[in-house]
């Protein structure tokens, strides 16, 4: 029960050994990874839901490589690989288009779970319910996706984007548990970063990293 917390601290221990490196590539990551997102979060509290669509469709250009770079980073640091700041613009490239069909799916497919989700929710029945409640399920798990897809293009010497998928979710499914923790963990650093930035910056890479830590 305690094996994702003791992965999640040897992650960290690790990482913190580079923190200065990791804090960089987490800030290139941000620089990468969070405008498009954060558009579409306004767009989408504006109302304009169809326009909020396409802009996290292509917020997928910009993370996916800044993802699989960062995933690098973290697992040549804990393998005690010498890096350094260039090579996380070097890390974008070996897996970027494996890294757009995969991230491409999973946001198309988290859409699509939370509009089923939100549509079933508004039935006054059991039925829709039931069916809610387990698409949000779903989607928990769904979500969990990218912590082994990454992870998998860095173990593997040839990745397809149809192995990794389906390794991916063979892991989400065969141990719930573990991936729940560490989604938690993740989640809690994430909204706790919002009223203390570093954390985005120096900790959450060390969460994703014990995905790698099988």
């Amino acid at each position: 029960m305690l094996r994702p917390f003791l992965l999640f601290r040897r992650a960290l221990k690790d990482i913190w050994s580079e923190f200065g490196l990791m804090t960089l590539c987490s800030l290139l990551w941000c620089i990468f990874s969070l405008p498009l997102p954060a558009l579409a979060l306004l767009v989408l509290i504006d109302g304009a839901v169809l326009l909020a669509v396409p802009v996290l469709l292509a917020a997928v250009l910009p993370l996916a490589p800044a993802t699989g770079a960062l995933y690098a980073i973290a697992y040549r640091t804990i393998e005690g690989e010498a890096t350094k700041r260039r090579d996380f613009f070097k890390q974008m490239r070996p897996h970027v288009v494996q890294g757009w069909l995969l991230t491409g799916t999973w946001m198309l497919g988290t859409i699509a779970l939370v509009v089923s989700g939100t549509v079933y929710s508004t039935m006054a029945n059991l039925v829709g319910l039931v069916l809610a409640l387990l698409l949000r399920l779903l989607l928990v798990l769904w979500l969990a996706l990218p912590l082994y897809g990454f992870a998998l293009f860095q173990l593997h010497e040839a990745p397809t984007v149809r192995g990794v998928a389906s390794t991916a979710l063979l892991m989400v499914l065969g141990r719930p548990f573990y991936t729940l923790v560490v989604l938690l963990i993740t989640g809690v650093l994430l909204v706790l970063s919002v009223w203390l930035p570093f954390l985005l910056l120096a900790f959450t890479p060390g969460c994703w990293q014990s995905g790698i830590s099988i």
